[in-house]
């Protein structure tokens, strides 16, 4: 039960941060504003990747992939299936991009490129983890 409290406390995070206001605000004033629209920019998900990639951009992107990293190990505590995990994280963190049109933020692809460079890393971990227990456990019932 404490695992799919987590991973619902950790889901109602992440659409806090997609969609309030300004993380800014929020981190400064712990103020909580959204701010709603009918009428999104959908043209700005095609926007690049910005020529100047400064640190505080590449902080906050790293955050994207931490973010999504720490949501798909929280399904995997509720769902062992490291497939599904994939599909539902990656759903989630699409569905928050293009959330964040209507609360009048930023959603763009290459934001869902680094959410899913989190969440591969959890699967991978995950993957790479599961294989590493079986050899150890078969290891230890030969011996």
């Amino acid at each position: 039960m404490l695992r799919i409290i987590f991973l619902i406390g950790w889901a109602v995070v992440i659409f806090i941060f997609t969609c309030v206001d300004s993380i800014e605000t929020l981190m400064e004033m712990k103020s909580i504003q959204f701010n709603w629209t009918t009428e999104p920019m959908v043209e700005e998900m095609l926007e690049p990747l910005p020529a100047d990639l400064s640190n505080d951009f590449l902080l906050r992107k790293a955050g994207h992939a931490l973010v999504f990293f720490i949501l798909t190990l929280a399904l995997y505590l509720v769902l062992p299936s490291p497939f599904l995990n994939f599909l539902y994280a990656l759903v989630y963190a699409a569905a928050t991009e293009t959330l964040q049109l209507f609360f009048m933020r930023d959603g763009r692809f290459f934001d869902l490129g680094f959410d899913s460079l989190g969440i591969f890393a959890a699967v991978l971990l995950i993957v790479l983890g599961r294989r590493f227990l079986k050899i150890n456990n078969e290891t230890k019932i030969d011996t």
